[in-house]
């Protein structure tokens, strides 16, 4: 059995469905994820009263298997920056993140998909942070380096793009965030692109769109917002209402 620590920030419930501070080792879940934090049965021990103590740091820490690779600085420095972000912490998650896009850039290229994830997890912290105009900076970094990367593909660019745009919106600057839907829509409405599913790319896509249309009734141009939600409209048609309702909003 292993544990699943995304699953500590969430309510408990006790064998009686009711809601409880404590861990015991019947809310040990499945292992997810990166498939590095896990815990045997053996290795956690419960305190007096049977519980498991969840201010013990061991059970966010990762306990590497006997004959495991050591975890990397790299890898350090990512869980430091996400755990940061989980707790609120931005300045030390923006710290972390920042520490991880310079051994990024060592070990893989300025230009590496690796880079652009980073700068895209760099403006994710931003934007929680209300920092748009930061934000911004970091996804159109994460879109202009993932578009140059070997490994990268145009759906994350379309992706990050899409986010800068929406840090234009945050920031009530419609000609500027309508410039920016539009280099998203580009990208993402396009039948190179082609991530995990295309599901994920049209729902992207119609996303950007009715943020398009939105924005494009700010300026006061009705037809083109008309355009831009016919058109996302007609996804929804295509690709996103299934036999049982819709998919993906």
């Amino acid at each position: 059995m292993s544990i699943e620590t995304g699953s500590l920030r969430g309510p408990l419930t006790d064998v009686f469905g009711q809601e409880s501070k404590h861990l015991t080792f019947a809310h040990i879940m499945p292992l997810r994820g990166d498939g590095q934090n896990k815990f045997q049965r053996s290795q956690l021990e419960p305190n007096d009263g049977g519980f498991l103590d969840l201010n013990d740091r061991s059970l966010y820490l990762c306990l590497q298997d006997k004959g495991k690779k050591p975890e990397s600085e790299s890898d350090k420095r990512w869980k430091a920056g996400r755990d940061a972000l989980y707790d609120k912490d931005y300045k030390e998650a923006e710290k972390q993140f920042k520490a991880l896009l310079d051994l990024n850039k060592k070990e893989f290229g300025a230009d590496s998909k690796e880079v652009a994830s980073t700068y895209s997890l760099l403006g994710e912290v931003c934007e929680k942070a209300e920092r748009y105009g930061d934000a911004k900076a970091y996804y159109k970094q994460a879109a202009e380096t993932n578009a140059k990367s070997r490994g990268g593909d145009p759906y994350h660019t379309g992706v990050d793009l899409h986010n800068a745009a929406k840090m234009d919106v945050k920031q009530e600057k419609w000609k500027d965030a309508a410039a920016g839907y539009e280099s998203a829509i580009k990208v993402l409405d396009s039948k190179d692109v082609q991530p995990a599913s295309d599901n994920a790319r049209m729902t992207e896509t119609r996303g950007a769109l009715k943020g398009y249309a939105e924005v494009l009734r700010k300026l006061g141009e009705k037809d083109k917002a008309k355009k831009a939600e016919e058109r996302a409209d007609q996804i929804y048609k295509d690709y996103l209402k299934g036999p049982e309702g819709p998919i993906g909003g």
